[in-house]
């Protein structure tokens, strides 16, 4: 039976300067893993708009976004995960904009494959072209970008 318990984040502000940022409040190193891992999740979640959440369970925490999340891992390793989740959250948003505008490209070149079709003929180049297209975008969406 786990008695894994869910960690309130604390409040955090990225404050921006001439020179640069930093998060108020700062991390206190007086604080236990517990708090300080809190601490980060809350950090984590300010720069990248995701809900973070940690459990703790004796020494291990899960850590992540609901259901994303990785259980039953050590402070140090749970603290690295929290900077892949941030490092990797402004790629990741990026390519959904990316996929999204290509499934609205393919849906309007749909569109154009059937005027074109009804314009110039069934196989005509610009239909063609709009299919070969198509093709390529569906291919791309279909295709797993990890390595």
């Amino acid at each position: 039976m786990s008695t894994a318990v869910l960690l309130d984040l604390p409040t955090v502000t990225r404050v921006k300067t001439s020179s640069g940022s930093h998060i108020e409040p700062p991390l206190d190193e007086a604080w236990s893993d517990a708090q300080k891992l809190a601490w980060h999740a809350a950090v984590v979640a300010a720069d990248t708009g995701l809900t973070i959440t940690v459990h703790q369970d004796g020494h291990l925490f899960s850590v992540g976004e609901p259901g994303l999340g990785r259980t039953g891992t050590p402070y140090r390793e749970a603290w690295t995960l929290l900077n892949g989740i941030n490092a990797g959250a402004a790629p990741a948003k990026r390519a959904a904009k990316a996929v999204a505008m290509l499934q609205e490209i393919a849906s309007k070149l749909d569109g154009f494959e059937d005027e074109a079709c009804e314009l110039f003929g069934g196989d005509s180049p610009q239909r063609l072209w709009a299919w070969g297209l198509n093709a390529a975008i569906a291919e791309a969406l279909r295709t797993d970008p990890r390595p």
